[in-house]
């Protein structure tokens, strides 16, 4: 029977030991590196990031440029795109809205997004030379391509805050979801002006020094078109009693546990309107305590129509009280000027309140 003999091999070859590590320590450190990679694609980013991506003239099939135009005082272009414009608000406010033509006219246009109450701080004939958006109100313009005007927001740069007004857009563009994109725009603005003219910037502007928000204006829970707002984080709304700004997630939270889900104290019950006029302060006494401030243009326009003595013209150039107003103004706008100061609270017996006549 044929044998079978195992002979013993005594070729095992080398092992190399360091070799086997270096390799083990190459793979490890790639895949840390692709790890490290992938954490970073992954991560939170900044709104400046996304906003970065988006294409410009030359880099995509399509791009959308923004224009800051200054509506009030108007602008060269703006006066050059307002039919433009108009035209585009028209066919928003008849499709979206359900308008009807003698609803959308450009009387209505301009008295509704174009005049403004905002007072110029380089005055009404003295035009902006400096790279520093001045305060006032304004159309952020949404071009697509360059040529097409597809969305405009309507914008007021404030003191404090960035207030967005208005927004129409072409409805055969609803599918950028165009409200959502000018909002991130208008974000990125603010964040902008902070960063360039704040006061923690290189070079900080006077007109910027208290500028830190973006005020999206009404919160309505029940309508789409403005509960959206509460999709940005972080975000506050003012409470309806004491005025002191509140997290939205909280606000929320009241009221649904409110009866009927529609009206709700946001602050705390110990809180209170620290900027609120005392109650017991008699009307009278209030009319002589508001200091009010009359702009030189609106003495001048006003010169004639008020009739006034040379001594009462005097006194318009310096703080006056609104008691003192009183003899030039009706007896509704005297009581509306009463009340929008009540409102404004404390700050207007500071000298603050300035009234402009138009």
């Amino acid at each position: 029977m044929p044998g079978f003999t195992a002979i013993p091999s005594t070729d095992y070859g080398t092992f190399d030991a360091a070799g086997e590590a270096k390799d083990v320590a190459d793979s490890r450190s790639e895949y840390e590196e692709r790890r490290r990679l992938r954490l970073a694609e992954n991560a939170p980013k900044e709104l400046e990031y996304f906003l970065a991506q988006e294409p410009t003239k030359g880099q995509g099939k399509h791009y959308i440029e923004m224009r800051l135009v200054r509506s009030s005082p108007s602008s060269d272009e703006f006066n050059s795109t307002l039919d433009t414009s108009y035209q585009l608000y028209k066919k928003y406010q008849m499709t979206v809205h359900g308008d009807e033509p003698n609803e959308c006219t450009m009387e209505c246009f301009t008295r509704f997004l174009v005049k403004s109450p905002l007072v110029s701080d380089n005055g009404a004939d003295s035009p902006n030379t400096s790279n520093v958006p001045s305060l006032g109100s304004y159309h952020q313009q949404y071009w697509l391509d360059g040529v097409k005007l597809i969305a405009v927001g309507v914008i007021d740069i404030l003191p404090r805050c960035l207030s967005s007004v208005y927004l129409y857009y072409d409805p055969d563009y609803s599918f950028l979801h165009l409200g959502t994109y000018s909002a991130l725009r208008e974000l990125g603005f603010v964040r902008d002006l902070i960063r360039t003219h704040g006061p923690t910037s290189v070079t900080p502007h006077p007109l910027y020094v208290h500028f830190d928000s973006y005020y999206m204006g009404y919160y309505i829970r029940s309508c789409p078109k403005m509960s959206y707002k509460a999709q940005f984080h972080p975000s506050y709304l003012a409470c309806p009693e004491t005025y002191i700004w509140v997290p939205v997630k909280s606000c929320l939270q009241r009221l649904d546990s409110a009866p009927g889900g529609k009206y709700a104290r946001f602050s705390d019950e110990s809180a209170t309107d620290v900027h609120a006029i005392s109650e017991s302060l008699d009307p009278v006494d209030l009319d002589r305590k508001i200091v009010c401030r009359i702009s030189s243009d609106g003495r001048r326009r006003q010169r004639e129509r008020l009739a006034l003595e040379p001594e009462d013209d005097k006194r318009f150039g310096v703080p006056v009280t609104l008691d003192f107003l009183r003899r030039y103004i009706t007896p509704e706008g005297f009581q509306i000027l009463r009340e929008w100061a009540k409102l404004l609270g404390r700050r207007v017996l500071d000298g603050n309140f300035q009234i402009v006549f138009g």
